[in-house]
């Protein structure tokens, strides 16, 4: 049975086949009856000569998520759904038959990927591209204007190369990167706020896992992403999130998704806490930059103040340093020696540290293991576990002044072990 174009009504056999109304209906192809074939070119030049079709979709190369670029003719008015959805594709389906008799399932959902993939954008470099910046500076001050913190070379510098490599990981997904600016502070400040403000739709405070592909899916659409109360980490999932802020590019297969794909990262990691011994050990903590803040400082009101117009003189400027490459890791000594000091500042202390270093200075030490250190020193009798060995070793890799053996020495009664020597 055959459908005409205009009515969708069934035609007869003295009917033949649809009304070629219209110079490019008459391109379609027929098969030996006169019936229009199911052929990707017929479906392709339906596409490219139907108004309500032509462009209908678009892909967010940010999300990755397929779009509505124009108003499908099966929605109602109302419907305004940004997403194109399961049911968007059954109705194409069932559009196509209709008004063309074609009914190609697989063809259809070819083309409209072919559709997805041409009319590709991404919003935030276009969101970018269009701010026109004022030329005045406002950037590296604005966890100093609307938090409270310090005004100094350290807090400028970290909050300048954060924001930056903000834009960078737009305009190159991926490029490295791999530090967290993580902002300590009394609740009620606006930690939270202001970085919702900097993220605006892309912001993402649901990151509650490190592992898996899930917890790597909810990156797609976050360009802010915001690690809430840190403090609340065990040792352990410090680590992980160590590791999860350095990745460059994630390799995962989406759900639903038949291949494998690579996702180049496109965020930002930040962090909030009140509690300011967040940091649970002495080592690898290099990726933290901690920026304590004080809303009894703070000269502008983050509630108030802070306006999509700052917010987008800001962005404004922070595209026009990375066009200019400005460098995102720190470059300048004094301000690498300011970050160490923080990050030991606000690292927790167990005591152990302290009784270590006294143990290593009274007895004049040159060269320790790790078991030493835990019978003659802590003056435990029980046998160390592995976890104990690694924390004590790196307590001693944290001093300085020491560092590790590269092979097993011998230590009296301990015999070969892998220890560390004083420079």
């Amino acid at each position: 049975m055959e459908l005409d174009h205009e009515s969708g009504q069934a035609l007869t056999e003295q009917d033949n086949v649809i009304k070629f109304d219209k110079a490019w209906k008459r391109k379609l192809e027929l098969n030996q009856n006169g019936n229009v074939k199911r052929s990707i070119k017929n479906i392709k030049l339906v596409f490219d000569n139907d108004d309500a079709l032509k462009d209908i979709g678009r892909m967010n190369e940010f999300s990755g998520y397929k779009e509505v670029f124009h108003h499908p003719p099966w929605r109602k008015k109302n419907d305004d759904n940004p997403l194109w959805t399961d049911t968007d594709e059954a109705l194409l389906r069932n559009y196509i038959a209709i008004n063309y008799a074609i009914e190609n399932q697989s063809g259809v959902s070819d083309c409209m990927q072919e559709i997805f993939y041409k009319n590709s954008y991404h919003p935030i470099r276009e969101y970018i591209k269009g701010i026109s910046w004022d030329g005045v500076s406002r950037m590296d001050s604005i966890f100093i204007d609307f938090l409270g913190a310090e005004d100094n070379n350290y807090t400028r510098t970290v909050t300048k190369k954060i924001l930056v490599a903000a834009v960078a990981r737009i305009f190159e997904p991926g490029i490295k990167f791999d530090n967290a600016l993580i902002l300590l502070g009394r609740q009620g400040t606006g930690k939270s706020h202001v970085l919702s403000r900097l993220g605006g739709e892309w912001f993402n405070e649901s990151i509650n896992s490190f592992k898996g592909d899930d917890a790597l899916m909810k990156l797609r659409n976050s360009w802010i992403i915001e690690l809430a109360e840190l403090s609340a980490l065990k040792a352990s999932e410090v680590e992980e999130v160590k590791g999860f802020i350095s990745a460059r590019v994630d390799t995962y297969r989406p759900k639903y998704g038949k291949n494998i794909a690579r996702f180049p990262r496109q965020c930002v990691f930040f962090g909030s806490t009140n509690n300011f011994e967040f940091l649970k050990d002495k080592t690898g903590n290099r990726r933290f930059w901690a920026l304590p803040v004080n809303k009894d400082k703070r000269t502008k009101n983050p509630f108030e103040e802070l306006t999509d117009t700052y917010i987008n003189q800001m962005w404004g400027e922070a595209y026009q340093l990375y066009l200019k490459g400005e460098p995102l890791h720190i470059t300048d000594e004094s301000v690498s020696r300011h970050a160490e000091e923080l990050q030991n500042e606000h690292t927790a202390d167990d005591g152990m540290a302290g009784i270590i270093e006294e143990y290593l200075n009274k007895n004049n030490k040159i060269a320790i293991c790790a078991r030493e250190i835990w019978y003659e020193c802590l003056q435990y009798d029980k046998q160390p576990k592995r976890h104990n060995i690694s924390d004590i070793n790196d307590i001693l890799r944290s001093f300085e002044g020491w560092e590790a053996t590269k092979n097993p020495q011998r230590y009296g009664k301990y015999g070969l072990q892998r220890g560390f020597i004083r420079k």
